[in-house]
């Protein structure tokens, strides 16, 4: 009676073990998942502003924009979203002129509201 305690323990041990570990993998594969898309919206804003003339190669390499993001504009946006549930990182930064202050970004006030899409 007692060896087969002993087995039945050291069998949940196992089990706990291997549940616990699983977990483990699960949540890695969902942190690389959301790393990627993380990294997908930050490259698509980076282009955006480019496309749009408001970040240039003088005023912002990917690299400083990336880290820029990470550090500061996107714990802004987590804090944003929890007032406006239906705000995009996209137009979050957008509205931010894509982090190049209007003298960086060598276009005029009336371009960059049409570049953002904001009105006056």
């Amino acid at each position: 009676m007692k060896i087969r305690k002993k087995i039945i323990g050291v069998l949940l041990g196992i089990a706990f073990i291997f549940s616990y570990n699983s977990a483990e993998v699960a949540n890695a594969v969902d942190v690389k998942a959301s790393s990627a898309r993380s990294s997908d919206e930050l490259e698509k804003a980076y282009n955006t502003g480019k496309s749009k003339g408001i970040i240039t190669d003088e005023n912002m390499s990917y690299k400083d924009f990336v880290s820029l993001c990470k550090s500061s504009v996107f714990p802004a946006y987590l804090n944003a979203v929890k007032e406006d549930s239906t705000l995009t990182f996209q137009s979050f930064i957008a509205q931010d002129n894509y982090e190049v202050s209007p003298e960086d970004s060598g276009i005029t006030s009336s371009a960059l509201l049409r570049a953002t899409g904001s009105s006056s």
